[in-house]
């Protein structure tokens, strides 16, 4: 489930990576002469900055490959948790046949203990047979005990998997063996998930690459402003607007863009 929240945070980064930012909007007042509290002007002030061309684009393909890695990450920690769990599953069935017939042996021991009892005469060999049974008797409770605590230990991480209380019992398991192979499909490595986000993470660090060099572009500030008179009525002064365009100077380059571009040359690798 946490894979599949973090696949769904990538895909929804994708959209914002190729939108403009917010533009700036202000108001306020403007040539208030110095000792006096009239105001003379409204002022109204709107900026955009927009991207040098092709610096979206790359952000968009960057979330892009970042969300696809995601997504095969996710089938992958799937698939894998398909195998751990079909795996503790086999072991806690093992185990589970290991317990009845630890406890079938103890029986059939315990039957030899009692016959070679029933059959005991001084000097005679059932006295020995009656103690090898003992030894052998406590050699499979030893295993037995060892045999419990692994079913514990593996019934508690069978519930780990399936979401539930460590202590939760688990009903006796069941497994059904057969023959029958015309289930079985032909796997191809170009199908695999951890090949695809192999491949996706390398165009990843490609167009971060391609990002990265498209730094050193400066981005385009547009800014509109507007100034209005307090009084409508006041003919000294009229309404009138101005309209600004520029450009963000890559000034530290050495320090900035050239480190980016250096990283990013290092990811790919």
């Amino acid at each position: 489930a946490g894979a599949e929240q973090r696949t769904e945070a990538l895909n929804s980064l994708i959209k914002p990576a190729a939108t403009l930012d917010d533009p700036f909007v202000a108001f306020g007042v403007d040539e208030i002469p110095f000792g006096e509290q009239n105001v003379q002007m409204y002022r109204y002030q709107a900026s955009q900055s927009f991207p040098f061309p092709g610096k979206l684009r790359a952000r968009e393909a960057v979330a892009t490959q970042r969300a696809k890695t995601g997504a095969y990450d996710t089938e992958t920690l799937r698939r894998e948790l398909v195998v751990i769990a079909t795996q503790q599953f086999y072991r806690a069935w093992y185990t589970e046949q290991a317990l009845l017939l630890n406890r079938e042996l103890q029986g059939l021991v315990q039957s030899s203990m009692q016959s070679a009892k029933a059959r005991y005469e001084a000097g005679g060999v059932e006295h020995h047979d009656w103690l090898l049974a003992k030894i052998e008797l406590a050699t499979l409770s030893v295993e037995m005990n060892k045999l419990q605590r692994e079913q514990f230990s593996l019934h508690s991480f069978l519930n780990e998997l399936r979401g539930r209380q460590p202590e939760e019992l688990i009903d006796p398991l069941a497994v059904t063996f057969s023959d029958d192979l015309s289930n079985d499909r032909e796997i191809s490595l170009e199908d695999q998930p951890e090949l695809a986000a192999l491949d996706a993470q390398a165009t990843q660090a490609e167009k971060e690459y391609d990002l990265a060099k498209k730094s050193y572009y400066p981005d385009f500030v547009v800014q509109a402003m507007a100034l209005q008179p307090r009084s409508p009525m006041d003919d000294e002064e009229e309404s009138n607007w101005g309209l600004m365009v520029g450009i963000n100077v890559p000034i530290y380059s050495s320090r900035k863009q050239s480190n980016l571009v250096n990283a990013a040359r290092h990811q790919q690798q």
